[in-house]
Formats: C-alpha cells, sequence, structure tokens
C-alpha cells in the first residue's frame, strides 16, 4: 500500500475501499512530523502527489512540516559554510 511510503496507516475511507473516489484515495496516516513529508511518488512513470490533509504548512523544498518554502532553514543552511554545526529544525515548534 503506498500509504505505508508515507507512515503507518490507520483506515481507508469507504469510498476508496469501493473505488468511488477514481485516482484519489483518501488514506489516515500516522506521519512523524519530526522528519521530511513525502510530497510526490512515481509508479511506473506516472507521478502522484501527496497532500496532506490539516497540515497547511509543509516546506516545499525540504518536506518538513513547520518550515515555510520561501524562508526554508534547510536551504539557509546549504548556503552556509561546512564549518557550521546548525540543524534543520522546523520553524513551528512540534509536540
Amino acid at each position: 500500500m503506498i500509504a505505508e511510503l508515507i507512515g503507518t496507516p490507520i483506515r481507508v475511507d469507504r469510498a476508496t475501499e469501493m473505488g468511488a473516489r477514481g485516482n484519489y484515495a483518501r488514506v489516515s496516516v500516522e506521519v512523524d512530523l519530526t522528519k521530511p513529508l513525502l510530497g510526490k511518488y512515481k509508479v511506473e512513470g506516472i507521478t502522484y502527489l501527496i497532500q496532506y490533509e490539516g497540515l497547511d504548512e509543509i516546506c516545499g523544498e525540504c518536506g518538513l512540516y513547520g518550515n515555510r518554502t520561501e524562508k526554508c532553514h534547510c536551504r539557509i543552511m546549504e548556503e552556509q559554510p561546512p564549518s557550521s554545526t546548525a540543524e534543520c529544525v522546523p520553524e513551528t515548534p512540534v509536540d
């Protein structure tokens, strides 16, 4: 199941189980918000986008929840000299 690439699947909605969603699937998945989230995946040459319902602050650069693409801490770190020991952490604290 593709949901296993994202995290731990919890449940699949009824319309998805019955095939009523066409090219879409809706699955509840437990994810680790301290790790980058998968934004897309490719199967047999076709790229599928992943949407995270209720998570609106996911960085398009690094995939971390709480970072904003325009102020991505990971991208800024890559531009710093290699002697830097700072870590890439989300801008919004995750509890």
